[in-house]
């Protein structure tokens, strides 16, 4: 099952100590993290490093909502695709 999170990674802090947040795509034990246009700071963050601003944690779910229904479209539970399958063929649909 193809499944989508966004995240925070603490080893990714920039030099201007703000942090990526990253889309992680998980799908048969196979991870790979897309990278998004929201930057956070260490104030955005709980200690555990989850978002805790409502307003980026907005934005991150509405791109992880596209994500899905982007692989909806490809049908993935039907097709055997492997990881980099579904990342190349999602850059097509949007």
């Amino acid at each position: 099952m193809l499944t989508f999170k966004a995240e925070v990674l603490k080893s990714k802090q920039k030099s201007d100590g703000t942090y990526n947040v990253k889309i992680r795509m998980t799908y048969n034990r196979e991870v790979k993290r897309l990278a998004t246009n929201i930057f956070v700071r260490q104030e955005d963050l709980t200690k555990s490093f989850r978002l805790k601003n409502p307003k980026l944690i907005q934005e991150a779910d509405a791109i992880v909502r596209h994500y899905q229904e982007m692989c909806v479209k490809l049908q993935v539970n039907i097709n055997s695709y492997t990881m980099d399958d579904i990342i190349s063929n999602s850059r097509y649909l949007n």
